[in-house]
Formats: structure tokens, sequence, C-alpha cells
């Protein structure tokens, strides 16, 4: 049996026993003896999954909770679901990728949270719009408009007249989970409720669809960052 729960990192050495460590940064870390097999690994991963997945949401809620966001330089911010350090720098105007950095103008009067989320919402459409055309391309699926809203915990929606609302803030979600909510909400168009008929849709779209959305459930304290 393989868990959906991967260690961030395994680290092999001469120890005598396994062991698992949840680190203040919500990494999770195996140390293993060497020799040990994936699959011994997996098998104690599984047995103590609920440990893990509860210890790592714990820590990941302590974290938003500890924290205020000032904007300034070494800040964290996630995309795509990677992590990028904010930095601010003078001879920019507009906020920026650049390898694993988010770069920032730094200059007086400079709204960071409110250029943050414009910046956010215009990035998070260019990638919806390619997502959408693909799966409703590839699927037959028809949609009428396209809203993108500020929701913090209702990440799409899809109306009786098949309009489509998706909240800017899954940027922050890796590729693979807006895909799941893009395809959850084309699928609405065909049926409207939580139906067998409707998972069954979903599901042959996209097969690990109970995965990616365990992904949201679990970090979505973490994505309410602004």
């Amino acid at each position: 049996m393989i868990s959906n729960t991967k260690p961030d990192k395994i680290i092999f050495s001469q120890r005598k026993s396994i062991a698992f460590i949840i680190t203040g940064n919500a990494e999770f870390i195996v140390r293993a003896p060497k020799r040990t097999s994936i699959d011994r690994i997996n098998d104690l991963i599984v047995k103590r999954s609920k440990w893990i997945n509860e210890t790592i949401t714990s820590i990941k809620e302590q974290i938003i909770i500890h924290s205020k966001r000032s904007f300034s330089d070494g800040e964290n911010f996630l995309f795509l679901g990677k992590n990028f350090i904010l930095s601010r720098r003078t001879k920019i105007n507009k906020p920026e990728f650049s390898e694993d950095k988010l770069i920032i103008p730094d200059f007086e009067d400079y709204n960071a949270r409110k250029e943050l989320i414009k910046f956010y919402k215009i990035e998070f459409e260019k990638i919806l719009n390619e997502r959408i055309q693909r799966f409703t391309f590839s699927n037959e699926l028809k949609y009428q408009k396209i809203k993108i809203t500020n929701a913090k915990k209702r990440w799409g929606s899809c109306s009786y007249k098949n309009n489509l609302c998706f909240s800017w803030r899954l940027a922050m979600t890796p590729l693979e989970v807006i895909d799941y909510v893009v395809v959850h909400e084309l699928c609405h168009t065909i049926v409207k409720n939580h139906s067998k008929d409707f998972w069954e849709l979903v599901a042959n779209i996209i097969p690990d669809h109970k995965t990616r959305s365990k992904w949201l459930k679990d970090n979505s304290k973490i994505l309410d960052l602004f």
C-alpha cells in the first residue's frame, strides 16, 4: 500500500531505527538506516499517516497564526505550490518573478499588499485561461463566462447559467490542484450536483481528484496569506 503522504527528505545514515521528524517549518523528514528499502519506509508512513498529517497541519496553522506579513525582504510567498523569497528593489516599477525570488518595488508609499494581489490576479488569469481551454477542448465541456474572485474558502463555483468563478488564491496552489478545481467546476456544467454521476465524470478526467482535493483541504489555511 502506498501513502499519499510523501516526505520532503529521506536521510540514510549509520543508525539502527527509522525516525519521522516534522520540523518547525512543517517539513517532513525521514531518517533511516542505510539499506532500508523505500517500501519499508512507505509502510511505516502509511501506519503513521494520521499523526504525520495532523502534525504538519497543526504546525502550518501555528505558522500562520504567529506570522504577520510585513512584505519585507526574506518573506516567503507561494506561487504554483512553490516558495518564492520576497526581494524589494528600487529599479523596478512592478512585481515580477526571477528564479526563486518574488521581486517588488521598494519606494515610499508603495502598497505591497494591494499591488501583489493585483499581480497574482493577472498571473492567475493567464494560467486559468490556458487550463480551461485545455480541458474544454479535450473534453467538449462548455461554459459562458469566467470571473476571478477574492474568496478565501470557496475555490470555485458554477452557476446554473454555466458562469464560472475561481478564487485568485488558487495561484498559490500547485498546477495539478488548479486543474482539479477547473475540472470540478467544468463538470458542473454537465451535472449540477455532487452525485455519483458527477464524481464519475470528474474521475474520468482527473483520476486522482481525491488526492488533489485533500491538498486543498490540508493547506487551505496557509493560502490565506494576504
